[in-house]
């Protein structure tokens, strides 16, 4: 099967990555493979999007946000990590490539309009409490992207990767072109 890397752990001690399931292209297993080596992978995620954009949270790598479209439309969920247990529902009208702040406290999100989006993310010992999310600004950053077309800083500013369309140049198709030489 094909396999792509998702993520690696702040701490260095996994690295996850998706690996395509034979008869559903479309879809993928997430894994974790313990670094440096030597042993077997983890299956977190039996059955997600090829492109589930999955990332680890920052610091004590316990909870691992990623999108499905399970739902018929992308949302972002939080499971636990690296045995995934109760999932819980982040965005609530649409989301792609989830973002953690450096901390960990908060989780960041594309919006179904391409709005930049913010949720406090309280965590306990065995579960989560997601906040209420809060679009920040409008970016042009392409929601198709494998991975986040973005990121955040240690003191909470982006960088960006916007993707301005303008009106193209008309085309001109110019056939039998190679007649004007044969005159």
């Amino acid at each position: 099967s094909d396999s792509f890397p998702e993520d690696v752990s702040g701490d260095g001690k996994w690295l996850l990555y998706q690996e395509t399931l034979p008869d559903e292209p479309q879809y993928s297993a997430l894994k974790a493979f313990p670094l440096p080596g030597g042993a077997k992978p983890l299956q977190v995620l039996e059955r997600i999007d090829w492109s589930s954009n999955a990332v680890l949270m920052p610091g004590g790598n316990e909870w691992l946000a990623y999108q499905s479209s399970e739902s018929g439309r992308a949302e972002v969920y939080l499971t636990r990590f690296p045995n995934a247990g109760a999932r819980y529902q982040v965005s609530q009208t649409g989301g792609v490539q989830p973002v953690w702040s450096k901390n960990g406290k908060r989780l960041y999100y594309l919006d179904a309009g391409q709005r930049l989006t913010a949720v406090d993310i309280a965590r306990d010992k065995d579960s989560v409490q997601v906040g209420t999310p809060r679009a920040l600004f409008q970016t042009s950053v392409m929601p198709s992207l494998s991975g986040a077309g973005y990121d955040v800083t240690r003191d909470g500013r982006f960088l960006l990767l916007n993707w301005v369309f303008e009106t193209p140049a008309p085309l001109t198709l110019v056939m039998n072109w190679d007649a004007e030489f044969k005159k």
